[in-house]
């Protein structure tokens, strides 16, 4: 282990307790303890991780993007029996995939990358591998993204993703096909795998920490001049529409700018802003604003999508209004079969 790979305990070391100073010399105390005694250091990092994540869940609820910190603000607080807690611990977890998902893809076709050498399970990728419903395809993808990007530290991505962050998620997606019949369960034994499972899903959602600095947002008009954005953003548990203006940099606005519509979602990370539709989508209908996520194609036409925190939640939308998203994947593709 290394002194640097934990920046935010030390930190916390630093501010918790004095400088050791004996005569003229002066130490920080994480640095002292890291080199005096690393057993105790460790013991140390071990146990403040451990409050870290437990205490983590209020920061999602407040803080990460609103599927996730809906489903999870529901898990919490908002269940109707052990049996519908299982579910919405479930969905917490899916919702962590299919936004993981959305940000990976849309940053691809952001920064313009070729993804010919990328292969996920042994297989090239394709587009119809990519449109699937296959949340371990979609969790590969991830992974191979991140991997891939190693070496250069190209995408952002690859800031928030970290490999136990990508292991505890194939751990649970493998969980979560082993209780799709979540309905059989009895009581006891809903609130015994719930107990099982919530350390493992509050475990990732702090190896995902970085997506407290993530939101979605919606267009919706310019004024008073192209670059001065009104927009809607999406963080938090509520699924209320906050307001928020946004003013692009000459840089952004050149990127972006002029493919900038309100019927897409978007994703602002840090200086960088890109769409995530339909991935991650907004639909607004009879006066409400809904985020969904992409599920699978229905059909030829028709798009699958589902709600976030609505009891009615899959709808069709026709795929054709995401053509361009499709024709600039299979570029991304490229002679991919």
């Amino acid at each position: 282990m290394d002194f640097n790979d934990n920046p935010e305990f030390n930190d916390w070391l630093d501010e918790t307790y004095p400088r050791v100073e004996i005569g003229e010399f002066s130490e920080a105390p994480s640095v002292v303890l890291f080199e005096m005694d690393p057993s105790a250091y460790l013991d140390q990092l071990d146990a403040w991780k451990s409050q870290q994540i437990e205490e983590f869940p209020e920061v999602v609820v407040n803080e990460f993007p609103a599927p996730i910190a809906h489903y999870l603000h529901q898990t919490l607080h908002g269940y109707d029996d052990a049996n519908h807690r299982l579910q919405l611990l479930r969905t917490t977890w899916e919702s962590v995939i299919f936004t993981l998902y959305s940000l990976a893809v849309g940053e691809v076709l952001y920064r313009g990358v070729n993804l010919s050498g990328f292969q996920l399970g042994g297989q090239p990728l394709s587009l119809n591998r990519m449109m699937s419903d296959s949340l371990a395809t979609r969790l590969g993808f991830v992974e191979a993204l991140v991997n891939n990007d190693a070496d250069t530290g190209q995408f952002v991505m690859s800031e928030i993703v970290s490999a136990d962050a990508i292991e505890g998620l194939r751990q649970l997606n493998q969980e979560r096909n082993a209780i799709q019949h979540i309905a059989a369960l009895n009581a006891s034994e809903s609130e015994a795998r719930f107990e099982q499972l919530l350390p493992d899903v509050k475990a990732v959602l702090y190896a995902l920490r970085k997506l407290r600095n993530v939101s979605f947002i919606q267009y919706r008009r310019s004024e008073p001049t192209p670059r001065d954005l009104k927009c809607r953003k999406f963080d938090g548990h509520t699924l209320g529409r906050m307001n928020y203006d946004l003013c692009l940099s000459e840089a952004q606005f050149a990127a972006i700018g002029a493919n900038l519509t309100a019927n897409r979602l978007y994703a602002e990370l840090g200086e960088d802003i890109f769409c995530v539709s339909p991935f991650a989508h907004v639909v607004d209908e009879n006066h409400q604003t809904y985020l969904c996520f992409y599920k699978k194609k229905n059909n030829a036409a028709l798009f699958r999508f589902e709600r976030v925190g609505t009891p009615v939640g899959e709808f069709d939308l026709d795929g054709g209004q995401f053509q361009d998203v499709r024709d600039a994947i299979e570029g991304a593709l490229q002679h991919v079969v």
